[in-house]
């Protein structure tokens, strides 16, 4: 009788696996899906289509239940933005793990793997974190970033690394502080 009733927990936990790992499938592949096919190119040049996924980064971290903060800066008479959001750790918050994607696409590119599926990860990442409280605080941000240090390298060092410093212990500030200099 009791291995009868541990081979059915075995194949419920396996039914429940198999299940939620057809849910992250489906998740990324209709995350990248948008964002290549329906989005397409998103930078500088197309800098509308760039907005709208800023704008999904944004909408998608508020349908995880996390609460985004956003952190802009201005290049070439336009707004870029970086989203990002935070999940509070339990016993160790202090010590934060930082995982971060660029949704901005090269010139004609839709960026399916450049970056969609990045930003697809990112997202199932959060999803996965959403409503549980993990040891650490886990950090997430959908960055503009790559677009930024190709056109404006000097900006976007100093914003990095101000971005960075918004993220990181004391400590990795100081570091932060030195690197941005060299």
């Amino acid at each position: 009788m009791a291995t009868r009733s541990a081979s059915s927990a075995g194949s419920t936990i396996e039914s429940n696996w198999a299940a939620e790992h057809e849910r992250s499938i489906d998740a990324l592949r209709r995350d990248v899906d948008f964002l290549a096919i329906q989005i397409g190119p998103r930078n500088l040049y197309h800098y509308a289509a760039l907005a709208q996924c800023a704008d999904f980064c944004e909408r998608s971290f508020y349908d995880m239940g996390c609460t985004p903060f956003l952190q802009g800066y201005n290049a070439r008479n336009r707004v870029f933005r970086n989203i990002g959001a935070e999940i509070e750790g339990s016993t160790r918050r202090d010590e934060i793990v930082v995982v971060g994607a660029h949704y901005d696409t090269h010139k004609n590119s839709p960026g399916a793997n450049d970056n969609a599926s990045a930003i697809a990860a990112l997202f199932q990442l959060a999803r996965a974190f959403a409503g549980s409280r993990p040891a650490r605080t886990t950090a997430a941000q959908g960055r503009a970033m790559a677009l930024a240090w190709r056109l404006f390298s000097a900006t976007a060092r100093k914003f990095s690394c101000a971005c960075g410093k918004s993220l990181l212990a004391p400590t990795a500030q100081a570091n932060c502080a030195t690197t941005q200099h060299q």
